[in-house]
């Protein structure tokens, strides 16, 4: 889910299979989103997500791109863990770049929040506000956003089952 203000702000909820070739199609410029929230980390939710950090800085991606999401039940099933991975795992490509000028664009600032937590805030600025809260989908450690703005609202679940928090 690509969210685009009228403040000029570009949100993305979940980056799973297949976003990026629409965003390519859509002619959004990958360094123009700044702000990526995950609902869990199933592989359908976050496949795209390798793909998009190395390419980004080559795109005037230049700035660190931030990464939201929870923590889990043992370090391993978190946010950071997984990006801290990641990392790892692109550690050719990324040298393999760098003779083009990537800035930061390759130092994710991940912001990693309590599971547990109901209703805190992921992101606040620019008069955007995006709370979390826990939801239910097959393990603990999936949330749910909602992303107030000018009056607006919207929540995003993934493939989240209802509960009452939601």
């Amino acid at each position: 889910i690509l969210v685009q203000l009228g403040n000029g702000e570009n949100f993305v909820f979940d980056l799973g299979i297949g976003p990026l070739r629409n965003y390519n199609t859509m002619r959004i410029p990958f360094n123009t989103i700044n702000h990526v929230f995950f609902t869990h980390l199933h592989m359908d939710h976050m496949s795209d997500l390798p793909y998009f950090m190395m390419f980004r800085p080559i795109q005037s991606g230049w700035t660190p791109l931030t990464i939201y999401g929870r923590s889990g039940s043992e370090p391993q099933y978190g946010i950071a863990h997984f990006v801290k991975h990641m990392l790892e795992m692109t550690a050719w490509h990324r040298d393999s770049f760098n003779a083009w000028p990537i800035g930061e664009g390759y130092n994710p600032n991940v912001r990693e929040f309590d599971f547990m937590d109901e209703g805190g805030v992921a992101y606040e600025e620019n008069g955007v506000k995006i709370t979390h809260w826990p939801t239910s989908h097959t393990k603990d450690g999936a949330t749910s956003y909602r992303l107030d703005w000018n009056g607006r609202s919207i929540c995003y679940t993934g493939d989240n089952r209802p509960n009452s928090l939601t």
